[in-house]
């Protein structure tokens, strides 16, 4: 097992939700519904927390959203991976150069206009919103809804994420 630097070579498309059947598949959720980035990939990277482990796919199937590794044959032996992040390799993505992900934005200042609100630590994926983990002058953490059209500027370069005001987001 080694350890990547992940905001650079890979990025986290999605994650193993359950074990399926009793042979050993499992579902997963895509963080990008039209994602196809899984299409011909031989091998995935699998991450919790610090754990990262190489996996060597056996069946892929994007329409039901199951996924089988080599050498794992049972519903119990698949149960250990359960939300593990999926893992590609950044340059297997297919994509435009001006394209942008979450974790892109890890390591940014966060500003509601001009006020500056703090760090972004993490990014969170859900089926409902992805959010922005983020952590103020105080130490305080807070979770910051994240959508295209909250954005008014981001310098990558510059690591400066500008939003529009969430008025009271911060008082939660």
């Amino acid at each position: 097992m080694n350890k990547p630097n992940f905001s650079d070579k890979y990025i986290s498309i999605g994650k193993i939700t359950k074990p399926h059947g009793l042979k050993g598949f499992c579902k997963f959720l895509l963080f990008n519904d039209s994602s196809e980035s899984l299409c011909g990939v031989d091998n995935l990277k699998i991450k919790k927390e610090e754990l990262i482990v190489d996996l060597k796919v056996e069946n892929f199937d994007l329409s039901s959203l199951l996924i089988k590794f080599f050498d794992i044959n049972d519903r119990n032996a698949v149960e250990r991976y359960r939300d593990f992040e999926i893992l590609i390799l950044r340059s297997n993505i297919k994509s435009n150069k001006d394209d942008l992900y979450l974790v892109d934005l890890v390591g940014c200042e966060l500003y509601f206009d001009d006020n500056k609100v703090g760090s972004i630590l993490e990014t969170l994926s859900y089926s409902g919103n992805d959010l922005l983990k983020i952590i103020d002058s105080k130490s305080k953490e807070h979770l910051i809804p994240i959508r295209k059209e909250l954005i008014k500027f981001f310098d990558i370069e510059g690591r400066k994420l500008v939003m529009f005001n969430i008025e009271g987001i911060l008082d939660i």
